[in-house]
């Protein structure tokens, strides 16, 4: 079957999703570890439209959770996606070699220390959890409120797509979800013992 006469509508682009990689540096990942990010090659898409940045053969990170519509074309099954739904174009092997799309903000996401600043008291899981500045790594052409080396607060409600790598977390949020930017480097608190 000959694709020449496919004409993509709308703003939707075709992606061939490729496989999480089992094992990372060494270490064998098992199934239950699951990432919310897929990456995949952009086979098919209507150049121009609403994110010209996107091109044919360009590797795309997009979530998982929207990429529930496929179809299959001479057995090869292709996540169908709307360009809005692409988090960002991929330059290279590394977590942060991404260009993000539109008003995607890609960040490194801070943690609190594991101890509290002078002291073997170890900080609970849960505190360090509920921190919510990061430092900017990456910015998409419509992003307006922020700048790459920002520290930042954000909404940690405002649909952040959150991940670890190499014990590092980060996360992509959207512009519209960043509360301030240009945050001085914080000092962790002292506790008394």
């Amino acid at each position: 079957m000959s694709h020449s006469k496919l004409r993509v509508c709308n703003d939707y682009i075709f992606v061939k999703p490729m496989p999480d990689p089992e094992v990372v540096r060494g270490i064998f990942i098992p199934q239950t570890a699951e990432n919310i990010t897929q990456r995949g090659e952009v086979k098919y898409l209507k150049e121009g439209g609403a994110d010209s940045n996107i091109k044919m053969s360009d590797i795309v990170l997009f979530k998982k959770r929207n990429a529930f519509r496929t179809v299959q074309l001479e057995s090869v099954t292709y996540n169908v996606l709307h360009k809005h739904e692409v988090l960002a174009i991929m330059f290279g092997d590394g977590v942060t070699d991404v260009t993000p799309t539109k008003d995607n903000v890609f960040l490194e996401w801070e943690m609190s220390q594991s101890f509290f600043e002078g002291t073997k008291i170890a900080r609970p899981e849960s505190t360090k959890e509920m921190h919510y500045t990061g430092v900017v790594v990456a910015v998409g052409p419509d992003v307006k409120e922020c700048a790459v080396g920002d520290r930042v607060f954000f909404d940690q409600f405002g649909g952040v797509e959150k991940f670890q790598e190499n014990e590092k977390r980060y996360g992509f949020v959207k512009d519209e979800s960043i509360w301030m930017s240009g945050l001085p480097k914080r000092k962790e608190e002292k506790v008394n013992v």
